[in-house]
């Protein structure tokens, strides 16, 4: 059973909201699963915690939560872990032979028999180093369009070479990175930031926090595509500056 309470979608803290939902469990009085989407995006553990004592309060929880930052669990205060006892479930990349499955159970629905081959559903599947769905999908129906446009009734794997070949700068474009990478990519191309740099100039297009600006960071040092460097500093904690690779 869906739980409906209206929440405006700007102006309260996590901690409000929570407040107002703990509000509403109350007089729900059913078992709730909450489900927290980018998690590691909260400045801090204080919600989690919170959670971690609702049945402290005779209140009945289950929680979910998301994110791409494998070391999440790890950065989080003892004592939260020991409360909610996370278990991990981790979604790997697509393999070859699964993006492959995909590639067949889209050309069946979207192209006609005789257009296409097992040979060129594995090259697309092996042209992504991400395992990524969406391009793979992406390649097939381009592919299909520049056959189409050459007036030739199936797909040749030349279609595929030219698709890829015929952008420059196709690879890193498409990497199937988050909105969020792409925007960090886009603000070193005018050379080296540092990080408080980076994250003025990054929530003037998209509201972030911190924490999860420098999540995307290390994702993007760990793809190969940025590097950084130590800055000086008075301070134990020294500011890091990244450029593009």
């Amino acid at each position: 059973e869906e739980m409906r309470l209206p929440l405006p979608r700007r102006g309260l803290a996590a901690d409000e909201v929570f407040d107002r939902i703990m509000q509403f469990i109350r007089n729900y009085k059913k078992p709730v699963l909450l489900i927290l989407d980018e998690v590691d995006g909260l400045e801090d553990d204080k919600l989690l915690y919170a959670v971690s004592r609702s049945n402290e309060k005779q209140l009945s929880f289950g929680i979910v939560t998301i994110t791409n930052n494998k070391n999440f669990l790890a950065k989080l205060d003892s004592r939260v872990r020991s409360s909610l006892r996370f278990s991990e479930m981790e979604f790997r990349e697509y393999s070859e032979e699964q993006l492959a499955g995909i590639l067949r159970t889209r050309a069946v629905k979207a192209l006609a028999p005789g257009t296409y081959d097992e040979k060129l559903l594995l090259k697309i599947a092996r042209s992504v180093e991400d395992g990524s769905a969406r391009i793979v999908l992406e390649r097939l129906w381009k592919a299909a369009k520049h056959a189409e446009s050459a007036g030739r009734q199936k797909i040749m794997l030349q279609d595929l070479e030219d698709i890829i070949s015929e952008r420059p700068g196709f690879k890193l474009a498409e990497l199937g990175l988050a909105p969020e990478e792409s925007l960090v990519l886009e603000l070193l191309k005018s050379g080296e930031l540092d990080a408080s740099a980076i994250y003025e100039r990054f929530i003037e297009k998209m509201p972030k926090t911190k924490r999860q600006i420098r999540n995307y960071l290390e994702m993007l040092e760990k793809k190969k595509l940025i590097v950084s460097r130590e800055l000086e500093s008075e301070g134990t904690m020294r500011p890091k500056a990244y450029r593009l690779k």
